[in-house]
């Protein structure tokens, strides 16, 4: 073969080609986007698991102030569809709960105020016979679609221990 000639063995080559070098550009790029994806996915999973906790503490932290009012209640009465009321020995209203819609949520409130920023998919209500004793089951959503659940069954203040 002629030294000259500006042809070379192939095996004589050092260096890439314009193609392998876009071969190897395409797998990292496939790399990239796939670490990245898979990153983005984590952090989403994260923040999603971070959103259910405090979703959970919140249906936690109402369930507490309701058991807590019915506690310190003489009677319980529910009121319409998801609501209930308590009452005090003389029968004056202690407090008023139920659900109010605003701007498309549907509030969890006591006494008019709301005491819950997210949506209460679900608020049930029923009473025994004596309208001491509340069974209550709570639902609530938050804007990722977390949801969670709260059930109670509470008994009015034992008049029977008080001294």
């Amino acid at each position: 073969m002629n030294a000259g000639h500006p042809f070379r063995r192939l095996g004589t080559q050092s260096g890439v080609t314009l193609i392998e070098l876009m071969v190897s550009v395409l797998a990292a790029s496939i790399v990239l986007v796939t670490v990245s994806r898979l990153a983005v996915s984590n952090q989403r999973m994260i923040a999603g698991g971070h959103s259910q906790a405090a979703l959970q503490q919140e249906v936690a932290r109402l369930v507490e102030t309701v058991t807590r009012d019915v506690r310190r209640a003489h009677t319980v009465a529910v009121v319409g569809a998801s609501g209930f009321n308590t009452y005090d020995d003389d029968g004056n209203v202690l407090h008023v709960f139920g659900r109010q819609t605003t701007g498309g949520l549907r509030l969890f409130v006591r006494d008019g105020i709301t005491i819950s920023d997210r949506d209460c998919t679900a608020l049930i209500a029923a009473v025994n016979a004596d309208s001491t004793v509340l069974d209550f089951n709570l639902s609530l959503a938050d804007a990722v679609g977390n949801q969670s659940e709260g059930f109670i069954q509470v008994c009015v203040r034992n008049r029977a221990l008080e001294f």
